[in-house]
């Protein structure tokens, strides 16, 4: 996790004991992104995630992931 950029590691922090986003957003998920060097290429790969993660996450936690897409 030290290799991902400081908002995904503050987005995924700040949503650490919410299960969903925990069972959503695991190591397996995120590791690809470990292996991009560039943190705006990184945060873009993550945008995909969170693009993918509509409709499989409950619509209360797709807020915070609206919100982390609006704010980076």
């Amino acid at each position: 996790m030290t290799k991902l950029a400081p908002p995904i590691i503050e987005f995924l922090m700040e949503n650490r004991n919410n299960l969903d986003m925990s069972a959503y957003f695991t190591e397996r998920r995120l590791r690809p992104l470990t292996r991009i060097k560039n943190r705006e290429e990184q945060m873009e790969a993550f945008g995909k995630i969170l693009a993918n993660s509509e409709g499989q996450l409950p619509k209360e936690k797709a807020l915070s992931v609206a919100f982390f897409r609006e704010k980076w």
